[in-house]
């Protein structure tokens, strides 16, 4: 490799990056007409150079995408639409329960196993939110984003 490459890739970083003046353009154009291996070279930095500006504004298109997730309204909405939801399954489900567990058809032993299902269900979520509220403020990764 001679000094004339190395002063060649010099310029193409340069080039590449937009901060080549209009001489230092026409030496590396100059070169890369005469230098094959200079010329893949160059090929291969402005086609790495395309594909990381691309991920640039796929990355900027995602924070733009966190920044409304994050905000309060998106967060009030989420949280609301979980309460609702939540309300009204345990509504219909204790609805039902209660609905077949005074049932006088339904065999005694149907009853009571969906008595302990009920409670078995009822205490997984109570130490599920315990839990969760307790260990919440110490998680790592809860700033994490994606």
């Amino acid at each position: 490799m001679s000094s004339t490459c190395d002063q060649a890739k010099e310029w193409m970083m340069r080039v590449i990056d937009h901060q080549a003046s209009a001489e230092h353009r026409q030496a590396l154009d100059t070169h890369l007409q005469s230098c094959q291996s200079c010329a893949a070279e160059f090929a291969d930095f402005r086609h790495t150079k395309d594909v990381t500006d691309r991920m640039r504004s796929s990355m900027e298109f995602d924070a733009i995408l966190d920044a409304i997730e994050s905000g309060v309204l998106a967060r009030v909405q989420r949280s609301l639409a979980w309460l609702l939801s939540g309300a009204g399954l345990m509504l219909i489900v204790c609805w039902s329960l209660v609905d077949v567990l005074l049932d006088e058809s339904v065999p005694m032993a149907i009853r009571i196993g969906i008595s302990m299902l009920g409670t078995g269900s009822l205490l997984f979520i109570i130490e599920t939110v315990r839990w969760r509220r307790r260990t919440a403020p110490h998680d790592p990764y809860r700033s994490v984003i994606r």
